[in-house]
């Protein structure tokens, strides 16, 4: 899946088709990339001119979300990727309804809450955004300003 940034190539990511937890994505190295994927967030193009961002772990949550979120590729957000994100007045964070994606929503909205308003959707145990129902993808959007 290649990676751009305002239209230009950036880096590269795969999805593992095999049932294998640990190896879900594999990215291009760092020193083969022209900007890591860790100091990115996928889609942040197709939500600049809003005011509220959505945050989601894998792109195909980005990808049932639709435009106005962005993808982190994981639960571990950069200093970078943070600063990407509190130039929004507002980040909803939707992460994965399992153990790694509460803790993680915890971290994040701790860590970026004195720059910018952050609200957690927390997703039920074992759910993810990508496998979300029209009606709940409907209501994160309404959170995110689209319709």
């Amino acid at each position: 899946i290649p990676i751009k940034r305002n239209g230009r190539l950036i880096t590269f990511t795969s999805v593992s088709i095999l049932d294998d937890p640990y190896i879900r994505y594999k990215h291009l190295k760092d020193e083969q990339s022209i900007i890591s994927i860790k100091h990115w967030l996928y889609g942040l193009e197709f939500a600049k001119n809003n005011r509220t961002v959505g945050l989601v772990e894998g792109l195909f949550d980005k990808y049932r979300i639709g435009d106005g979120c962005v993808a982190s590729f994981g639960t571990n957000l950069t200093p970078e990727q943070k600063k990407l994100l509190i130039q929004f007045d507002k980040v909803v964070l939707c992460m994965d309804g399992d153990k790694a994606g509460r803790i993680a929503s915890e971290k994040i909205a701790n860590d970026i809450s004195a720059f910018t308003d952050v609200e957690i959707l927390n997703l039920p145990e074992g759910s993810d955004p990508d496998k979300l129902t029209k009606d709940d993808v409907r209501y994160v959007r309404n959170k995110l300003g689209r319709n």
